[in-house]
């Protein structure tokens, strides 16, 4: 993020220095950036297999590939591969959430698809509703490294925003 761009423009020049980063963004260089609570749950290997069945294949074929011929490396087809990993992960997150803190008639037709109506995705929308019900402290703490006067205003409004989708 902080490196010279492929353009080498104005606007992608490095940051020169720690305290201009600092000053920028109103954190430490070493800082982690927090994350939403839905993605702190963890997604069963069950799960992720279920969507782009190909993919373990493919990845191993490239593995072959690549030790058989070094020159082989593909890193556009490494970039693919992660980017499908992270989607796995993301959809039934992304969902789980979505149903956990929606009011949803039981007969809905989003819970006739086949990858929500398994009882291991079950499973885990009710791991991710216990998730997320710590969200509102989660997002103060992640406002109060940058602005701590506004932490307690968005944990309040965080809060009055799932209780107000949950009803």
């Amino acid at each position: 993020m902080w490196s010279v761009g492929p353009g080498g423009g104005t606007y992608e020049a490095a940051i020169p220095n720690p305290k201009m980063a600092k000053a920028l963004s109103g954190r430490d260089v070493d800082c982690k950036s927090p994350t939403t609570p839905r993605l702190s749950a963890p997604l069963p290997e069950e799960q992720q297999t279920s969507i782009c069945s190909w993919f373990e294949k493919a990845e191993e074929a490239l593995g072959e590939r690549v030790a058989a011929d070094s020159s082989a490396q593909d890193e556009a087809l490494r970039d693919l591969f992660a980017l499908v990993r992270w989607f796995r992960c993301v959809h039934f997150q992304t969902q789980a959430a979505r149903l956990a803190t929606a009011s949803i008639a039981p007969h809905a037709y989003v819970l006739r698809h086949p990858l929500l109506n398994t009882m291991a995705f079950l499973n885990y929308r009710t791991l991710m509703a216990r998730t997320l019900e710590a969200a509102g402290e989660t997002a103060a703490a992640a406002v109060a490294q940058v602005i701590p006067p506004l932490a307690e205003a968005v944990r309040v409004a965080v809060e009055a925003a799932a209780k107000a989708i949950a009803a």
